[in-house]
């Protein structure tokens, strides 16, 4: 599961790269409000892939319970008993 510091240090990478970028369009020419707006929209991005990381992450609970919930339920372990020829076999020499 990806925590909290693996996503902080990921976007610390996205950060110094989004400045090293910065720096090099500054001296092809571009002006600093450009360069300005591109480094705020970089930081959003950021946010968001954080936010979106947090949010899976809250839900990944949820959805292994339900899973587990629904796996534990009779109708698929006997489906998955009726799979299984041994245990089909051993049914039939006990119903006999």
């Amino acid at each position: 599961m990806i925590t909290t510091d693996q996503v902080n240090e990921f976007l610390r990478h996205v950060y110094t790269a989004g400045g090293a970028v910065s720096a090099t369009l500054l001296l092809v020419g571009l002006s600093q409000g450009d360069i300005t707006a591109l480094g705020q929209y970089v930081h959003q991005i950021g946010d968001s892939v954080a936010a979106i990381s947090a949010a899976v992450a809250a839900m990944i609970p949820i959805i292994t319970s339900i899973y587990e919930a629904w796996t534990a339920s009779r109708g698929p372990r006997i489906a998955s008993i009726i799979k299984d020829p041994a245990a089909v076999a051993a049914i039939k020499r006990i119903a006999s």
